[in-house]
């Protein structure tokens, strides 16, 4: 029963893949009562021996779970390709940490979608050029200019059937 507002707040196409926002992941997990606590985080290391740890006290057995992921398993995936590594590094291992720790801890909130960041991180580790990130309000335009975007305009048109008590009834076409 996800608010459909919040979902499309939270989902974003990059490069035709629609993908969530990490933060949603989060939330979405920190929802599900599978943990008593919510996610959070551990940072240990700088610079290329950064790591971020997502943790939390699972509920059923009542222990901290965690995931880590460090600036070399970035390295290692290709990710660092991706210019958000550098400029802000903290954020990206957390989400990605995060994400893998949703992943393995609390499957069912992802539902098989990927992240922003991962879809990111994937197109980058394979060379594609990501033009505008997706941190970005536009991000739904990188890969399309606005004058090739075709514009739909409708109006609501309805068929009159009869009218009722001074109110036009009718069927939406």
């Amino acid at each position: 029963n996800l608010d459909p507002f919040a979902v499309m707040q939270n989902l974003y196409i990059v490069h035709g893949t629609p993908a969530f926002s990490a933060k949603f992941l989060i939330a979405m997990a920190n929802k599900s009562g599978v943990f008593k606590t919510p996610i959070m985080f551990r940072w240990e290391g700088e610079g290329e021996t950064l790591e971020a740890t997502a943790y939390a006290i699972h509920a059923a057995s009542d222990q901290e779970v965690s995931f880590s992921f460090s600036m070399s398993d970035a390295k290692a995936e290709n990710y660092t390709k991706n210019p958000k590594y550098k400029s802000m590094p903290k954020l990206m291992l957390a989400y990605r940490a995060a994400t893998l720790f949703t992943r393995l801890y609390c499957p069912e909130s992802a539902m098989g979608a990927t992240t922003v960041e991962e879809t990111e991180d994937m197109k980058f580790a394979q060379g594609e050029v990501v033009t505008k990130p997706s941190y970005e309000a536009d991000s739904i335009l990188a890969d399309d200019e606005p004058e090739e975007l075709g514009v739909i305009e409708a109006d609501i048109v309805y068929e009159k059937t009869e009218e009722s008590d001074g109110e036009p009834q009718g069927e939406l076409l």
